[in-house]
């Protein structure tokens, strides 16, 4: 069931793309269950656009949105184009870094607080999820048999690793490299906050970072988180833990407003129309450009952006059936809006500059 957007704009624009990497996507999935509103689901919705979309205008990115259930629990799933659709810039609303995850971590610590929904931090899910010794025995074997293991094996230790930290059996760094030895693997590499694993026979290597893999960590570390979720009731809404992630998320969102709109300035921008033109008098070219415009007489500069060109004249294909005739394009270094022209006629008078478009 699409909630926002318009799945064949969406399509189009990240068809149209010409980057390596073309769209992000991902879910926001709840635990079976858990009965979201209409109402959630927009505030939800609403509250990711600006973590991600920080400090940019609806019409500056397209996003569609759609929800999913046969799964047995509530999802709420999206793509993104990866553009920015005024300067036709790249735009990547998830960069690799440890910085940007611990923005969604807030946002996601942010709703499950403010809603009462389960919470993956709950010390209690915690105990309930344990990854048992023998699993990553298994996933070891498989591996040196040069077969795929079920799981992830860089999950498996952590959780181990976390688990038995939290169990009090984990006090400094060398009891953490004498368990992880006394599982199979092999300690190559340490640095100040990580440590190379290796499953000796495979050669196989994961790399885990964190307070835990710190040189100096002590258990107290562990001590004070454990004792500070446990203030936290997981299981009915918590309207303070939801106001000290909301305080942090917006300091994620102004840094990032700044970067956005930094990268992608925005000219002044004027409305207006001296006359309106019929909607099948102009085309993309079959692709979704960066577009705006003012209608001045017999003359047209466009100034409208990907889902608005949609939401009024229609998708390109659209137009091209119903006889659409001018072409617009980006040209040049600077992405310069640009249309095609008919050189054949020519153009009007002596050192004139008005030229007729190809399809007339």
């Amino acid at each position: 069931m699409t909630l926002r957007g318009d799945a064949e704009l969406t399509c189009q624009l990240i068809d149209s793309l010409e980057f390596e990497y073309k769209y992000t996507s991902g879910v926001l999935s709840f635990a079976p269950n858990e009965q979201i509103t209409s109402k959630q689901e927009e505030e939800i919705i609403n509250r990711f656009e600006q973590v991600a979309f920080a400090g940019l205008q609806p019409d500056q990115y397209n996003i569609l949105w759609v929800k999913h259930t046969h799964a047995g629990h509530h999802e709420l799933h999206f793509v993104t184009p990866r553009v920015e659709l005024s300067t036709g810039k790249s735009l990547n609303i998830r960069p690799p870094g440890k910085l940007v995850q611990k923005h969604f971590d807030d946002f996601r610590s942010e709703i499950n607080a403010k809603y009462g929904l389960a919470d993956p931090t709950d010390p209690n899910r915690t105990r309930n999820m344990k990854t048992p010794d023998h699993t990553l025995k298994i996933a070891a074997e498989t591996i040196r048999n040069g077969d795929k293991p079920l799981g992830d094996v860089h999950v498996m230790i952590d959780t181990i690793m976390s688990q038995r930290a939290i169990q009090g059996l984990i006090g400094c760094h060398e009891d953490l490299v004498t368990q992880v030895k006394e599982l199979g693997f092999e300690i190559p590499r340490t640095g100040s906050d990580y440590i190379t694993v290796c499953e000796p026979e495979s050669g196989k290597r994961w790399r885990l970072k964190g307070a835990l893999y710190a040189r100096d960590y002590s258990v107290s570390r562990t001590i004070e988180k454990s004792d500070s979720a446990r203030e936290r009731d997981y299981s009915k809404p918590d309207k303070a833990a939801a106001q000290r992630f909301t305080q942090r998320l917006e300091g994620h969102i102004t840094a990032r407003a700044e970067y956005h709109q930094n990268r992608y300035p925005q000219p002044e921008r004027k409305y207006g129309m001296e006359s309106i033109q019929k909607p099948n008098t102009l085309a993309v070219d079959h692709r979704i450009e960066p577009l705006l415009g003012i209608f001045s007489g017999s003359w047209l500069t466009m100034s409208y952006y990907g889902e608005q060109i949609i939401q009024m004249q229609g998708s390109a294909k659209k137009l091209d059936r119903e006889g659409a005739k001018i072409q617009f394009s980006q040209c040049g270094e600077d992405r310069t809006l640009c249309i095609r022209i008919n050189k054949k006629k020519g153009v009007f008078g002596e050192k004139s500059d008005w030229m007729i478009p190809e399809g007339y």
